[in-house]
């Protein structure tokens, strides 16, 4: 299990460099801030034989650096759709995503690789998410969305353990550091159980991490131990 879930905290390292960011700060007892760069909120997730999709929603940097500094962020809504098959990663996709509000439906874009979908659909629209559908020409796959997070740790109180399990660390530290929260798990696994990773970062190889489980809020690893 600690094999995967640093399996897992290096991807999300690895995501730095293109990952998208938004902002709120927490002033340390010295003069130095911590700022937060990406910090993710929410997390919808379902498949059928064809398709995996996923819905994330959050704040972010526009343009994400791991340099310790926050920048100009927005909120940010990311659709994924990996498709379970080669051949249907080879045609056009749309999506249609239904909610309490209302739906939305628009073409996906294929990855840099070829291997995911992905959109940013108008959840003012939408509301809270409640089905997606990929369209493929005539046919329609509808995959019913699931809210991971629902009655979990939530990505603020993540937060509070994780300064609170650093606190030493922090205390003690005289460097300018953004902060990073994000969901993860064993991507090989995909019943695996969901881990709050949160990292005060000043480079990609200076930071702090905890991992936090998101149902107890136990925290099962951090970084320097």
């Amino acid at each position: 299990m600690k094999n995967k879930i640093y399996l897992s905290v290096i991807s999300a390292l690895l995501l730095f460099a293109i990952c998208f960011s938004a902002c709120s700060k927490i002033e340390k007892e010295q003069e130095n801030v911590i700022a937060l760069s990406y910090c993710q909120t929410s997390l919808y997730e379902g498949k059928n034989a064809d398709f995996v999709v996923e819905l994330t929603e959050g704040t972010s940097e526009k343009l994400f650096v791991a340099d310790g500094k926050t920048q100009e962020t927005a909120p940010f809504v990311t659709l994924k759709v990996t498709p379970t098959s080669q051949d249907l990663k080879n045609v056009d996709l749309k999506f249609k995503l239904k909610g309490d509000k209302g739906e939305v439906s628009a073409p996906l874009s294929v990855d840099a690789f070829g291997a995911y979908f992905t959109a940013s659909p108008d959840m003012s629209v939408v509301g809270k998410p409640q089905e997606a559908s990929v369209l493929i020409g005539a046919d329609e796959s509808k995959v019913e969305l699931k809210d991971m997070l629902e009655g979990m740790v939530t990505s603020q109180q993540a937060l509070s353990i994780a300064e609170e399990t650093l606190k030493e660390k922090l205390a003690n530290d005289d460097k300018e550091r953004e902060i990073y929260v994000r969901v993860i798990k064993n991507a090989d696994e995909l019943e695996a159980p969901y881990y709050w990773y949160v990292a005060f970062i000043s480079s990609p190889t200076d930071y702090y991490s905890a991992v936090i489980d998101v149902k107890s809020g136990k925290v099962a690893s951090t970084n320097p131990q």
